[in-house]
């Protein structure tokens, strides 16, 4: 049954689980009158306890909250159940015994329900670039169900498992795993622990050395075309300038009067 811890803490949270689940109806308690019949061949007349059925129960108060919590509690499993399942226990009013039926029939994971733990845990990815710590948890959930369902994985086999989803960028604490020299030694938590101690000096060395802005890497990306003028270039240029422009007009003049003449 998937959802069952999920309801189960549910109506714990509504203090529905032990007053509605655990805990059975009260019987009622009524108040006791004496009765007095006579005694056999005209002996002492005999007093006896009978319960006053035309008097509420003395624990009227406990049995209406037991029936309220067990309504509530029945109304909140019916609704979370398919409408085929809800089908079955239309008639039934106690939640306990609604609860104890699911348990029965859908509480014991078959070999398909099984096949998807391990499957889960070898699909999951631990990412390269984000917190790894929420793939971690699903993979380690995954083998905790799979040990809920009576098909246990070894301590050392699952440390085994989360080195092998370990991004490429911690090739150097997967070689750093690998020195170790018993197999039997590697703990799960343990691997755990490193892989978030990994991210968490990544992290901060990215604060003390940020990355440099795009907009600064876009100009530092330009290419110039040759090396910066040299301070005599600078002053030669402008004299060069002037020789140029000086010719130009000689040579115009020379036109000029060649064709006046």
């Amino acid at each position: 049954m998937v959802w069952g811890p999920a309801m189960k803490n549910y109506l714990l949270s509504q203090g529905q689980w032990r007053n509605a689940i655990v805990k059975p109806l009260p019987e009622r308690n009524y108040p006791q009158i004496e009765v007095t019949t006579k005694g056999p061949d005209g002996g002492d007349d005999i007093i006896t306890l009978k319960d006053d059925l035309s008097q509420d129960p003395l624990n009227l108060e406990d049995i209406d909250s037991w029936i309220e919590n067990n309504d509530r509690a029945r109304c909140n499993i019916m609704l979370r159940l398919h409408n085929i399942i809800t089908e079955k226990f239309y008639a039934e009013e106690h939640a306990s015994t609604i609860w104890e039926a699911l348990e029965n029939e859908y509480g014991k994971p078959g070999i398909a329900t099984i096949y998807l733990e391990p499957t889960g845990a070898m699909t999951t990815t631990i990412p390269d670039n984000s917190d790894p710590s929420f793939a971690l948890e699903k993979i380690i959930s995954h083998f905790m169900r799979m040990s809920t369902a009576k098909c246990v994985v070894p301590e050392h086999l699952k440390a085994m498992i989360l080195i092998s989803k370990m991004p490429p960028s911690l090739t150097a604490l997967i070689q750093l795993i690998c020195q170790m020299d018993d197999v039997a030694l590697l703990n799960c938590d343990k691997i755990k622990k490193m892989i978030n101690h990994s991210w968490e000096q990544k992290l901060s060395s990215h604060s003390i050395h940020p990355q440099q802005p795009q907009a600064a890497r876009k100009i530092s990306a330009v290419q110039r075309s040759g090396p910066p003028p040299s301070f005599q270039q600078q002053q030669h240029q402008p004299q060069q300038e002037e020789h140029q422009n000086q010719g130009q007009n000689n040579q115009q003049g020379g036109w000029r009067g060649g064709r006046g003449g």
